[in-house]
């Protein structure tokens, strides 16, 4: 794996943030991306006239968590303003364009249709293996999130647009880009950066967040292979498409 542009920076590892400077800032763009939803649902519950009603009451407070209309404007605006906070901490870092470190470069399409038939071939296989257990295809919580969602057109966009731009410049990204320069190496950034992804998605049952820690490390290896973080991002978006289209099958 020596040959991909990250291993490179081991020679010029001032031009990068190092890896316990990346974990540091990670979490501040983690802490800013929840920070950032709870005026969204303050200025929800207002419009909703349930303010003081929901506050007191735990039981609405959690079904807020399952409410398509909100998670999808707060999934837009945080993950816009994450995305944004991402681009600024590389660019203050200087000694690299925002491009060359976030890898946002234009890969040959001969080294992108493998790996994207590869993950789609994964993602088919995962629902089979939900089939073969017999689990849903599509779960339940992300069904009762998409009748909920008042806005269908705001749905799709923070789930097949800015969800998956803002998680691969995030994780596949400024996280990926940081950790390769620890001692860890790539096999570490890999599975660190894949497991993590998981864990977040933790509204899913254990069958899921593996297949999506599986998917994790298949877009990381992309990201290494092609050199560019672009076919990860539209692999992404071209699996929540899929996803989203199941979503509305079985609503």
């Amino acid at each position: 794996m020596g040959h991909y542009p990250d291993m490179g920076l081991h020679q010029n590892n001032d031009q990068v943030w190092g890896p316990w400077a990346t974990i540091g800032l990670g979490l501040l763009v983690a802490v800013t991306f929840i920070t950032v939803q709870i005026p969204i649902l303050m200025g929800y519950l207002i419009v909703d006239d349930a303010l003081m009603e929901t506050i007191q009451s735990p039981e609405r407070m959690a079904l807020m968590e399952k409410n398509g209309t909100f998670l999808s404007l707060a999934t837009i605006v945080a993950g816009l303003v994450s995305s944004a906070l991402v681009v600024l901490l590389v660019y203050v870092r200087k000694g690299r364009s925002v491009r060359d470190y976030l890898l946002l470069l234009k890969p040959k399409m001969k080294q992108f249709l493998p790996w994207f038939l590869l993950i789609i071939a994964v993602a088919v296989a995962y629902d089979f293996s939900k089939l073969l257990f017999d689990k849903p295809v599509v779960p339940e919580v992300m069904i009762d999130i998409y009748r909920s969602a008042s806005i269908k057109p705001l749905f799709w966009l923070a789930i097949i647009v800015v969800g998956p731009i803002f998680e691969e410049l995030f994780f596949r990204g400024f996280l990926f880009t940081g950790l390769v320069q620890s001692r860890m190496g790539a096999i570490g950034a890999l599975l660190i950066t894949a497991s993590v992804w998981a864990v977040v998605h933790q509204q899913y049952e254990l069958m899921d967040i593996f297949w999506i820690f599986i998917i994790g490390i298949l877009l990381g290896v992309t990201r290494m292979k092609t050199k560019s973080l672009l076919p990860g991002i539209a692999i992404h978006m071209a699996m929540n498409l899929v996803a989203t289209l199941e979503l509305a099958y079985y609503a």
